[in-house]
């Protein structure tokens, strides 16, 4: 919207006008952070421990999978959904010492085949 000469602030909201907008900064550098998989599995109680401790801890994360796991879980009991957690480099080192401490190996991944519920039989 241009204003005629002479006005120096909107009509609408009183804010002052000015000339011509300031030029954003070419060179600024944008956000980033690398982020590295601490831990990862298929047993959805395992996922959720994990990111509910390293949260605790005050390091960000991110549980990939954790959106897709729940509405997979709903349609079939028996399937579980691979997850990721990520944290950003900088927290790693502190995040697999907690992690390490907390949770153990064997309890990342539960044996699909070894879950299945058998069908029902016809009567």
């Amino acid at each position: 919207m241009e204003y005629r000469p002479g006005f120096t602030e909107c009509s609408d909201c009183r804010v002052p006008l000015v000339e011509r907008l300031p030029e954003a900064p070419e060179d600024q550098p944008e956000p980033a952070m690398e982020l590295v998989t601490v831990l990862e599995g298929n047993n959805p109680l395992a996922a959720a421990a994990a990111k509910d401790l390293i949260e605790q801890a005050g390091i960000p994360c991110y549980l990939e999978g954790e959106e897709t796991s729940i509405s997979l879980t709903l349609v079939d009991p028996n399937k579980y959904r691979w997850w990721r957690l990520h944290v950003a480099r900088e927290s790693e080192a502190r995040a697999r010492a907690l992690l390490d401490e907390a949770i153990s190996p064997e309890d990342l991944v539960i044996d699909i085949d070894a879950e299945a519920q058998p069908l029902p039989e016809d009567q």
